[in-house]
């Protein structure tokens, strides 16, 4: 027997709204378009964020730094070019 499950991007978007990744609100839209395969909070999706650092939007990375998710040294590093 073969499950297929269908999931609709309303229901994706309703899923990271609900959960406790703290900067979803800002990120939201990154997260579908870069990242979406992976879990909220998962070492994969702080991966994915970091490879495309550089697409984010600046509220996304200004949340990102709010939320410790990535150091605002770091942030200032690579609008340096280092």
């Amino acid at each position: 027997m073969v499950l297929t499950t269908t999931v609709s991007r309303s229901s994706v978007s309703l899923y990271v709204r609900n959960q406790s990744w703290k900067p979803r609100r800002h990120c939201e839209q990154a997260y579908h378009k870069y990242c979406g395969e992976y879990g909220l909070e998962s070492a994969g999706l702080r991966v994915c964020m970091d490879k495309n650092g550089k697409s984010l939007s600046k509220d996304c990375v200004n949340a990102l730094v709010t939320s410790g998710e990535v150091s605002q040294a770091e942030v200032d590093r690579r609008k340096n070019g280092h």
